[in-house]
């Protein structure tokens, strides 16, 4: 059974009717469980950098309740079978903010590391910090 957490999805900037204008609900049912099987380039993606300096992507694939939103991770270089054994996930949601953990897979000599990061949905454009 998959866990999930009720996430508030991004607001308008402007004042007006809900989210629903953008055709989101304005809450969700979310997966903790992170997907490292692409990202898009939509209203919820959100972009940082790794401790490492690698560029890594945060969006989600909405869904209306009681279906599970789903969260996706993409970082450059980095396939979705390397999370295979350790998959991103959501440790923590508090209204707009969501604290995501990945650990990253051993690359070359360098031993696997973890990293977090704060996804806010808004108001206004989504943001991702380390």
């Amino acid at each position: 059974a998959a866990a999930s957490r009720r996430f508030a999805m991004p607001q308008p900037a402007s004042s007006g009717s809900p989210s629903r204008r953008f055709g989101f609900p304005d809450s969700v049912l979310l997966d903790t469980v992170v997907h490292a099987d692409g990202c898009g380039n939509d209203a919820t993606t959100a972009r940082a950098e790794t401790s490492d300096g690698l560029p890594v992507e945060v969006s989600f694939v909405v869904a209306d309740p009681p279906a599970f939103t789903r969260c996706v991770v993409r970082c450059s270089g980095l396939t979705a079978g390397e999370f295979l054994k350790e998959p991103p996930c959501i440790i923590g949601a508090d209204g707009a903010f969501l604290l995501i953990r990945v650990i990253f897979p051993r690359r070359l000599e360098r031993r696997c590391f973890t990293d977090f990061f704060v996804y806010r949905s808004g108001p206004g454009t989504p943001l991702l910090e380390l």
